[in-house]
């Protein structure tokens, strides 16, 4: 400081601002300093109202002073913000001075700078969610397990200026470096750097330049604590794997030789959950194993946004595998503490203010029943996932425009809520703007309708085309749809009837050319309506229920347990196969399935086993068992386990079972409050006579 004016002078306040300093470090130094330059021949002088300077004879040899320490790498002053960052570090590293008194005896300043340094110290950890605590025997202390410390650490070194990460590379000298930069050797960096290039190549992984940085601090600062004998444990990681775990455990005796064998395990889990939670170049993460709800969370936020933006977001591919991927990194930062830095951030709400809000907004309402809530950074990526399949749906305006369907059934409940989900599953394309009512369906307002499926026969004319189909969507029932919506041309089934009579001219007489013109036109055009074939051994429902189990008010924990007490005898006779009944589980689970037809009534189901025997399990129970569907929380106590064969009679026995309930909800009712088994089949037999005279022409196989 005094060198950058060598021939004027500068007061004790001038050196205490620019230093950020008190006055009296300020004396203690110049004291300090006077000695040391009067060793080398180089005088202080205090200049009379004007204040410290070097004497003019002497500023040669204080220039060539200078010149000699900056080579020797010795020397220098820290400034006020490298005085916090080797406090904060001595904290974080466990070295901190017990007190105050020593704090600014290692720092060379008051104590009234060590103060206000250790404050600065301490608020940054508090704005990282970590007290700094006092105790007489340890002194100053972090309140902080092993892994918030560690995971501190790198937010620490991630915080420094720019120019501080050459000087941890680049020096050699561990003097000339502050404690922090220290830990940082170059040997544990280039160990560190290539560990993780080959595993991240072993499984063809691209992380970010970001995390690929993060990662590699992290893993020296592992090696260095381990070497200090700190491990860290699970903590916070548990049900969190990016699938590399096994080559993780195999990576580490090498890079970390002091860590003890039965540590190496939780050392691996933290570090596969960083992976997981890293932001990647690529999209893979196939084999990870997080909770389903995190897969949940991109398909909620997929179909919300789907309907505030008005394009179909699930046609594009790219953008769906994006935001899965996405959702389990973000569910894995949360776990972990781990903020997500976007740095595109300021760029996007400026540029894209419009999508940004409408993803923050969407983002918070799908996040908030998981207990997360979105940072600026995380819905800044949400919305450039999006922004960018915006741009390729504008490429091909064809699928950005959905099939708009009104589904209806006899009461608009049960068999209109079944299909809607079946849709959903084999028409991503096509959106349900209606559940109706046979009753209501006259009077709907069809403006805003493409489509009109139905479960049952309307006696009446509709605005809009009328599709016939069952509750299952058979595959019948797809390709009829599939006709409405890629329809063959006129011009198309003309050509291809010539066509035909054409090829049939050259070999056959024809005895009526129009007639069997007429006929290969009706052949190649769509059918307007699909009759299933009858089953062999088809059952009405009554006797598939005479065939199968009925149990009344019996005491269930879950729709698991009650599930499993209906399954039980038809499992123990061999009429149905473990195989099905897992299946039954597993669509539950993977689906949020329970086969709910009208709540209190669900009929739980997979796909037909041939090695089944027909028959359906009926479980009433004395109390409700609740499972959630959307949200919701529903409240069932009849369950009535399907045990079918082929695909054409479980259709047939859902029909009959939506039709059942559609026309008469008070079956559900009654049948609950059957006291025998007797009693429960002679409800269910005396409300499907009830149904079938009320509808004569009704068939239960026409669809």
């Amino acid at each position: 400081m005094l060198m950058k004016d060598p021939f004027g002078a500068t007061t004790v306040r001038q050196l205490a601002l620019a230093l950020d300093v008190s006055e009296r470090t300020i004396r203690y130094d110049l004291n300090a300093l006077s000695g040391f330059l009067g060793a080398h021949g180089i005088v202080l002088q205090r200049v009379p109202h004007k204040g410290i300077s070097i004497s003019p004879d002497d500023v040669a040899a204080a220039l060539d002073l200078i010149q000699d320490e900056q080579k020797s790498g010795c020397g220098g002053y820290l400034s006020a913000e490298e005085r916090e960052r080797a406090i904060a570090w001595a904290l974080l590293d466990g070295t901190c001075p017990k007190s105050l008194a020593g704090m600014a005896e290692s720092l060379e300043v008051s104590r009234s700078t060590a103060k206000r340094d250790f404050d600065h110290a301490a608020a940054w950890f508090s704005r990282h969610g970590i007290p700094v605590c006092y105790d007489a025997r340890v002194g100053w202390h972090l309140e902080a397990d092993e892994y918030a410390r560690r995971k501190t650490m790198v937010d620490f070194i991630q915080s420094l200026p720019d120019n501080s990460a050459d000087i941890i590379w680049s020096s050699k000298d561990a003097k000339a470096r502050l404690p922090f930069q220290a830990i940082l050797e170059p040997s544990d960096l280039e160990a560190a750097s290539a560990s993780l290039a080959a595993l991240c190549a072993l499984h063809g992984e691209r992380l970010t330049d970001e995390s690929f940085q993060m990662l590699v601090y992290y893993l020296c600062i592992a090696m260095s604590r381990t070497r200090a004998g700190n491990s860290v444990g699970y903590g916070a990681v548990k049900g969190l794997a990016s699938g590399w775990l096994g080559d993780i455990c195999d990576m580490l005796p090498n890079l970390m030789p002091d860590l003890p064998p039965s540590h190496v395990d939780a050392e691996a889990t933290v570090l596969d959950a960083l992976i997981m939670a890293a932001s990647r170049q690529s999209l893979s993460l196939a084999d990870s194993d997080m909770p389903g709800w995190a897969s949940k969370i991109a398909d909620d936020f997929l179909e919300s946004i789907s309907k505030a933006l008005g394009f179909d977001l699930f046609s594009d591919k790219d953008l769906v595998q994006a935001m899965t991927i996405h959702a389990k990194a973000m569910v894995a930062r949360a776990k972990l503490g781990i903020a997500a830095r976007n740095p595109m951030l300021d760029q996007i709400k400026t540029q894209f203010t419009g999508l940004y809000q409408e993803c923050a907004s969407t983002l918070s309402v799908v996040l908030g029943p998981h207990g997360l809530t979105p940072s600026d950074d995380e819905v800044g990526y949400f919305a450039t996932y999006v922004g960018a399949a915006l741009e390729r749906l504008k490429k091909q305006p064809a699928v950005s425009r959905k099939t708009r369907v009104a589904v209806v059934c006899g009461a608009g409940i049960g068999t209109a809520s079944f299909l809607s989900r079946a849709l959903a599953n084999e028409y991503p394309h096509m959106e349900v703007v209606a559940l109706l009512s046979a009753r209501d369906c006259q009077s709907y307002d069809y403006a805003g309708v493409d489509l009109v499926l139905s479960t049952v026969s309307i006696p009446f004319v509709l605005p809009r085309p009328v599709l016939r189909v069952s509750p299952m969507l058979t595959r019948s029932d797809i390709r009829l749809i599939d006709a409405f919506l890629n329809p063959v041309s006129a011009t198309c089934t003309e050509s291809s009837a010539a066509k035909i009579l054409e090829i049939v001219e050259k070999t056959c007489d024809i005895r009526d050319r129009t007639a069997l013109e007429q006929e290969l036109k009706e052949l190649l055009e769509p059918k307007p309506s699909y009759i299933l074939p009858k089953p062999e051994g088809f059952m009405t429902l009554a006797q598939l229920m005479e065939r199968g189990e009925i149990q009344t008010a019996v005491s269930a924990k879950s729709w698991e347990d009650a599930v499993w007490i209906a399954a039980r005898p038809l499992l123990d006779d061999g009429r149905m196969t473990e195989r099905y009944i897992q299946q039954v589980f597993d669509m539950a689970k993977r689906y949020g399935q329970y086969g709910v037809i009208l709540a209190p009534l669900c009929a739980p189901h997979a796909e037909p086993d041939i090695s089944n025997k027909a028959s359906i399990s009926v479980v009433t129970t004395s109390n409700d068992v609740v499972v959630s569907m959307g949200g919701d929380e529903v409240r069932l106590n009849v369950i009535m386990l399907l045990c079918l064969q082929t695909p054409v009679a479980h259709a047939v026995a859902l029909d009959e079972l939506f039709s059942l309930v559609d026309e008469y909800p008070g079956f559900i009712g009654d049948l609950h409050d059957a006291h025998t088994p007797a009693e429960a089949l002679g409800v269910t037999k005396r409300y499907l006579k009830h149904m079938l005279r009320q509808l004569p022409a009704r068939s239960m196989t026409a669809i």
